[in-house]
């Protein structure tokens, strides 16, 4: 049985490829999606298998001849090779919280909507039992299709252009700006004096919140697709392809459940210890889905609730 949990803020530093396989369709290469929804996601055996690679930089294997001897650590956390017994934590996919779409007045502004936003209450709600100080989440209000929601302080324009779209622009909504603050939250650093000052900054007045139909069509038609090609010596194309990405600024969550350990020889104590040993491993930056030698998949974590304890 879970007995602890947390939430992990994902900030994309750099494109995300959460790859899905190949396709028939115009993009050849899309990014991984809820079938139901058709919102981006980042599927969990990916996820865990990025912390597990955090882990294994932190607490290194060591070799006995071709013998790969996993540290105890990362085998009780994530299981070790041999299946002797399975690992301490539960990864859930990784969830889409906010999505920057270009503006013709602002550069580009944060997209969020109903349907993501009760579903955020209802993973906290799970995550109460074991996180008690996790805050209860403001009403979701409702919204009509070609209408956004923002703070009262947001400067955007009351005719507001995301890619061909003009929505209305709507500041009335007080809970507007509890909403905002609360998926601040998600963002990395204190808030203070941390280099993402700017992007809290940025967030306080260019979120908006924008009904299930719109939100569904800017995540499906204003990610980024990129033209790649493999050149033979002569400079010739060999194979041109399309690849989906999510964009910079992409802000995702994940819900992380840990249990006592199930093996091992008391090098990770509790399900207390597993949380603690995690936050250590994966705080910073932990790089997710394809395309690691072109510089894609970075993304800042943060801890939420942030315990502070990284030993």
């Amino acid at each position: 049985m879970f007995e602890k949990g947390m939430l992990l803020g994902l900030f994309a530093e750099t494109p995300l490829h959460p790859g899905s396989g190949t396709t028939t369709g115009v993009v050849d290469l899309p990014v991984q999606r809820e079938k139901h929804t058709g919102f981006p996601i980042i599927q969990s055996s990916g996820l865990k298998g990025a912390m597990r690679e955090a882990a294994e930089i932190k607490w290194p294997s060591t070799y006995v001849g071709p013998r790969k001897i996993t540290d105890p650590v990362v085998s009780v956390i994530f299981g070790p090779e041999n299946t002797d017994h399975a690992g301490s934590i539960g990864v859930t996919d990784a969830r889409l919280l906010a999505f920057p779409v270009r503006s013709l007045s602002s550069v580009y502004v944060w997209v969020t909507c109903p349907s993501v936003l009760n579903r955020l209450k209802r993973d906290i709600n799970i995550l109460k039992r074991m996180v008690p100080s996790l805050p209860d989440l403001p009403v979701t209000p409702n919204i009509i299709d070609g209408t956004a929601l923002s703070a009262a302080e947001s400067d955007l324009d009351p005719k507001l252009i995301l890619e061909e779209h003009i929505l209305t622009l709507d500041k009335s909504n007080p809970g507007v700006k509890q909403w905002i603050a609360a998926i601040s939250n998600f963002l990395p650093g204190d808030g203070g004096s941390d280099i993402y000052k700017g992007a809290r900054a940025k967030m306080s007045g260019h979120l908006v919140i924008i009904s299930d139909t719109d939100f569904t069509y800017l995540v499906n038609y204003a990610t980024q697709v990129t033209a790649r090609n493999v050149l033979d010596d002569k400079k010739k194309s060999k194979n041109l392809w399309y690849e989906e990405s999510l964009p910079v600024d992409s802000l995702l969550y994940t819900m992380i459940f840990a249990m006592d350990p199930r093996g091992g020889n008391g090098a990770v104590l509790n399900a207390d210890d597993v949380i603690t040993k995690l936050e250590s491993a994966i705080q910073g930056y932990i790089r997710i889905g394809g395309n690691e030698t072109i510089g894609m998949g970075w993304c800042a974590v943060k801890h939420y609730p942030d315990t502070g304890d990284r030993s």
